[in-house]
């Protein structure tokens, strides 16, 4: 037995991927809140949309491979098998919304080609992770854990970034003064209402 063994052998992991799907779900959760603060504001910005559908995307899928790990009794071959498709399936739905964020805002910028960088490159450490669990040598699930926890600190940092971050804080900027006139407004219109009703002479006299 070498010392690599355990990257092979789906069972010796049940504790990581316990805290793993543990951890994806709470941040699944922490996503929901922090885009409930500013839902308005996140849904008109196709950036940070964008960025919270990614996030909650990516996080889905580490969920999904947590609890394939922890299928009892599963065979090594098979949840390689498992693992390529929901990696396939990260690396194609992430470059699908980035084309679309790039169509919509009029061309790539360089934090779109960063944070395409990044994705691909998770997914590929994924697919790897795959590939080696099947053949039983090159690294195994050692791969996906690295892949995994990747995936965690990027969607924690983005999160963020949905929440404080400065696209979020020029998009509240750029919405005040539409807000403050709209509460002007709404503010005269009530006083209007206020003046017409002490106008109106007495009803019964």
């Amino acid at each position: 037995m070498g010392p690599l063994d355990f990257a092979y052998r789906p069972d010796d992991w049940h504790d990581f991927y316990v805290a793993l799907a543990g951890v994806s779900g709470a941040l699944l959760g922490l996503i929901f809140v922090a885009v409930s603060l500013h839902l308005e504001t996140v849904s008109r910005h196709p950036v940070l949309r964008n960025r919270v559908r990614l996030n909650l995307f990516g996080l889905s899928l580490i969920l999904v491979i947590a609890m394939a790990c922890l299928i009892p009794r599963q065979g090594a071959r098979a949840l390689a098998v498992e693992m390529a498709v929901i990696w396939l399936a990260d690396v194609t739905f992430g470059i699908f919304s980035q084309w679309r964020l790039s169509k919509a805002l009029g061309g790539l910028s360089s934090a779109m080609i960063f944070r395409t960088s990044i994705l691909t490159t998770v997914a590929a450490l994924g697919i790897i992770s795959a590939v080696t669990l099947w053949i039983g040598v090159g690294g195994g699930l050692l791969w996906n854990a690295a892949a995994a926890v990747i995936t965690v600190v990027v969607v924690i940092a983005n999160t963020w970034n949905v929440s404080f971050g400065p696209e979020l804080q020029a998009a509240l900027q750029r919405e005040e003064p539409r807000s403050k006139e709209t509460r002007d407004r709404a503010s005269q219109a009530a006083h209007t209402r206020r003046g017409v009703v002490r106008e109106q002479p007495g009803r019964g006299v």
